[in-house]
């Protein structure tokens, strides 16, 4: 176990000249994901630590990664895990007769901005971003040991988000004034 460890830390943490890697952890035991995803959660709790590549997760019959696709800029990826509590939290900010309608960029395997009708962009961007910003409270008043526990450095999360606040509606290449 520590062997595949080393070489997920390696692979994004060390190595350059690629753009994903992919863990596949179809057949691994409940113990191994968990370990896995404990070692992933903790090396993304360190801002010292930056990923040189992305790293979507496949496994037997769930998703293990979901990502966020911006208008502009790379997209951010994290584990289904953490997606859910996100996701969880937004679906209770919208309103019931409009879940439906933000089935097509929002749901269990992450959100797409470019599906987001461009007058909507701004407004969902930013009932992503307070919901993300409370999480960041909660992780920060939990002790050191229960933020490796808990849930990834949202940091780069944030700034992309607010990033794509600033994209004007329509126009991708136009930020705010």
């Amino acid at each position: 176990m520590q062997q595949m460890l080393d070489s997920i830390h390696a692979h994004l943490y060390r190595k350059t000249g690629m753009n994903f890697a992919v863990l596949d952890l179809t057949g691994a035991s409940s113990g191994q994901v968990s370990t896995v995803f404990k070692h992933l959660d903790a090396w993304s709790a360190d801002p010292a630590l930056k990923p040189m590549t992305k790293l979507p997760i496949l496994g037997d019959t769930y998703q293990m990664s979901a990502v966020v696709v911006f208008t502009e800029g790379d997209p951010w990826f994290i584990n289904s895990r953490n997606w859910g509590v996100i996701l969880e939290r937004i679906m209770v900010a919208v309103q019931p007769t409009d879940r439906q309608s933000f089935d097509w960029f929002l749901n269990e395997t992450g959100l797409h901005f470019p599906s987001v009708e461009p007058v909507d962009r701004n407004s969902v961007a930013r009932m992503v971003l307070s919901v993300v910003e409370e999480l960041q409270v909660e992780i920060s008043v939990k002790t050191e040991s229960d933020v490796v526990a808990s849930g990834p450095y949202y940091g780069d999360l944030v700034s992309k988000l607010r990033n794509e606040i600033d994209v004007e509606p329509g126009d991708a290449s136009v930020p705010d004034e």
